[in-house]
């Protein structure tokens, strides 16, 4: 069997229109979780982070977190844990916004644990913020949960 020119033409338009319309479908398959409700706010808001990182960089080096089938633990150093401090930890989980988890930070002798079962296996990142002395911090750090 010979096939013409337009024929050709023709598989080719219908291939492609199979194509895109494939596409479609698959991609309004997916969720699209908004990075944060306020996003905007946030990033009027941005130099103050700046700042807060800023003012976290003797401690950079200084912090873990760490994931066990058990628990899920952060550590500070020394320097931070003395005092009035108050903040936030945030597990933030890229993929699915309802995965994220946020606690108060309650450190005991620099450390804080949190039960394993809160979490779904996955990337996490951990934003740290607080305050002390009046002077905000802000420290972030990608893991892994088992």
């Amino acid at each position: 069997m010979k096939l013409n020119w337009g024929t050709g033409i023709t598989i080719a338009i219908v291939a492609f229109m199979c194509f895109i319309l494939y596409l479609v479908i698959s991609i309004s398959s997916v969720s699209t979780d908004l990075y944060a409700e306020d996003y905007y706010q946030q990033e009027i808001e941005y130099q103050n982070r700046i700042d807060q990182k800023k003012n976290s960089n003797p401690y950079q080096d200084q912090w873990k977190v760490k994931a066990t089938a058990q628990e899920v633990s952060l550590e500070m150093p020394a320097a931070i844990t003395s005092g009035d401090i108050q903040g936030k930890v945030q597990f933030y989980r890229a993929d699915d916004a309802s995965m994220d988890r946020l606690f108060d930070l309650k450190l005991n002798n620099q450390r804080q644990t949190f039960d394993r079962t809160a979490f779904s296996s996955g990337r996490y990142t951990v934003k740290v913020e607080w305050t002390h002395q009046e002077v905000p911090y802000f420290l972030e750090k990608d893991i892994y949960i088992p």
